[in-house]
């Protein structure tokens, strides 16, 4: 079978407040090919079509796609379209929309994105009663957000594959290196 295309996703929020359950309204898809980069983008201030929308772009797509924190925000939104729902510790590690694999990014990079070359910005641009007249500005950081992401994530399956946490990466990495894991589970430390 030939392997998924890659590709990582992130979503723009009313700003987080107080008593405010943030909503999405707008989504960003990113991905290479050998030819090109590529990269759609869904806005829609109802987060149900908005919602509606992306699944239906992901649902036929053979790919695995990576969302920073995923598992304990973005996803959220797309649950209403998931076939299935695999957790550890509280939050969701994957997900299955139609054929598209959706994974959350941090349980193998358990750090900020600002880590990743997080571009600055000003989220008062992100309220409703604004966020059109910082529509470009807003979809520049989205993009940017999913591109850094992507490289990040190249990265680390350049070196480790496609272990689902980083727990998984480093157990491979023992094995690798002649450490007998099942020995050890059973030794004291």
């Amino acid at each position: 079978m030939r392997s998924k295309t890659v590709a990582t996703l992130d979503c723009e929020t009313d700003p987080f407040k107080e008593a405010r359950i943030p909503e999405p309204f707008c989504f960003g898809v990113y991905w290479r090919t050998k030819a090109r980069t590529h990269y759609r983008q869904f806005w829609n201030d109802d987060p149900e079509t908005l919602a509606d929308e992306v699944a239906d772009f992901l649902r036929d797509k053979n790919w695995r796609v990576y969302a920073h924190n995923g598992g304990k925000f973005d996803f959220f939104f797309l649950l209403k379209h998931a076939d299935n729902v695999t957790g550890i510790n509280g939050r969701i590690a994957k997900m299955t929309v139609g054929r598209c694999l959706l994974v959350d990014s941090f349980l193998i990079l358990p750090v900020a994105l600002k880590a990743f070359n997080k571009q600055e910005f000003d989220y008062t641009k992100l309220e409703r009663a604004v966020r059109d007249r910082h529509r470009d500005e807003i979809l520049d950081y989205l993009k940017s957000d999913c591109v850094n992401l992507y490289d990040w994530i190249e990265r680390f399956r350049e070196i480790f594959g496609t272990p689902l946490t980083m727990a998984s990466a480093a157990f491979s990495q023992m094995r690798e290196c002649g450490i007998d894991i099942e020995k050890h589970r059973s030794e004291s430390w």
